[in-house]
């Protein structure tokens, strides 16, 4: 930015004389103690804001021993994020970094979470559910996420004959 400003020569005339003002921005200071807790397929962050000149913050995930990649940025004086989409079975790896116009910091220390496949059940053998007088004969099958159940009834030997399935969540 220029300023100008007059004042008086030793004749008394005014003179501008040129002025320059400049204003330094300093890289904020790094985050700090990152934090991971998974629910799910979802991962929430914390870490701790150790600057107060940032301009938001940069999430950045890798996938196994990959690189990192920013995923997205939250605004200034953010400290937590929830990151929804995970898949099952890899590690993925976390970390942030501070930034505004003159960079951004050094990363926070990585975190990392486990995604592990989801327990599976598979009842080939069917099951009996016994209700009052009713007995329906059931196999279930799911993997975590839901489960399909199909039920049958009839008389004693309970085969599929007009069976149902549906899927809970």
């Amino acid at each position: 930015a220029e300023v100008r400003f007059a004042a008086s020569g030793a004749s008394g005339d005014p003179q501008a004389l040129p002025v320059t003002l400049t204003i330094e921005v300093t890289v904020p200071a790094p985050p700090s103690q990152l934090a991971i807790a998974r629910t799910g397929l979802n991962v929430d962050l914390r870490w701790l804001d150790n600057s107060d000149n940032e301009a938001g913050f940069a999430i950045e995930r890798a996938e196994g021993e990959g690189a990192f990649a920013q995923t997205t940025t939250v605004t200034a004086n953010e400290t937590t994020f929830s990151d929804p989409g995970l898949e099952w079975g890899p590690i993925y790896r976390y970390r942030v970094r501070a930034f505004n116009s003159a960079g951004a910091t050094a990363p926070s220390n990585v975190e990392q979470v486990v995604v592990q496949d989801p327990p599976s059940v598979d009842t080939q053998d069917p099951q009996d559910v016994t209700y009052g007088s009713a007995t329906l004969r059931g196999v279930v099958s799911g993997n975590g996420l839901g489960f399909s159940y199909r039920f049958g009834w009839g008389s004693d030997n309970l085969e599929y004959s007009d069976s149902t399935e549906w899927t809970s969540s």
